[in-house]
């Protein structure tokens, strides 16, 4: 897989997202349409049931009696549903962020990191600038110490959890963000907004 830029980065994340969306979608497609149908089904037997030995019972109360309890299966049907959504959403971005945990070890990284620190140098080439990054993310330090002078600054950023950098210039009044964590948080909002979890019943 290739990481050099930002946009097969994000392809990377889509492509993973959907394959691995689509695998749990369906299968929670499968397991919600089983369930509305023998809740149906046992509401529908348990309503003729109820018309064969009220038969004095007037018809409008049965209707809603029966209105009711489908209004009463469709919100349980609704948490349960939301809570299915929440599982997967959590099991997909625990997996993409392994991914990115062994993407940060590989030689790729390099070569994402040094792809960036090239754009950085040609934007903001001695402008008093800070980079932020992982404690222990060496290879990011090393590759900022070969493209820039000593009057930078490399600080160690606990926020940072996966790796990439936070660069700003006190000069330029910028502030460009390369972390992974950004990334991954970008593109958890591109799957909210895109990866069709909100199922129609």
């Amino acid at each position: 897989m290739e990481y050099y830029n930002d946009d097969s980065l994000i392809r990377y994340f889509h492509d993973e997202i959907e394959r691995e969306s689509s695998r749990k979608i369906a299968a929670l497609q499968k397991e919600i349409s089983t369930k509305k149908q023998d809740e149906l089904a046992k509401l529908t037997l348990e309503v003729k049931h109820q018309v064969s030995l009220s038969l004095g019972v007037e018809l409008k109360d049965m209707k809603d009696k029966y209105r009711q309890d489908i209004n009463d299966l469709l919100s349980k049907n609704a948490r349960i549903l939301f809570e299915r959504r929440k599982e997967i959403a959590e099991d997909i971005f625990s997996e993409i962020y392994k991914k990115l945990l062994s993407f940060v070890k590989s030689k790729k990284y390099n070569e994402f990191i040094e792809n960036k620190l090239k754009t950085i140098e040609s934007q903001m080439s001695n402008q008093n600038l800070s980079f932020y990054i992982h404690p222990s993310d060496e290879v990011c330090s090393k590759m900022i110490l070969n493209y820039f002078d000593k009057t930078i600054k490399i600080i160690k950023d606990e926020k940072i959890k996966i790796g990439g950098f936070r660069v700003v210039s006190s000069k330029l009044m910028l502030e460009i963000d390369e972390t992974l964590d950004t990334k991954l948080e970008n593109n958890k909002a591109w799957f909210y907004t895109n990866s069709k979890l909100f199922i129609k019943n």
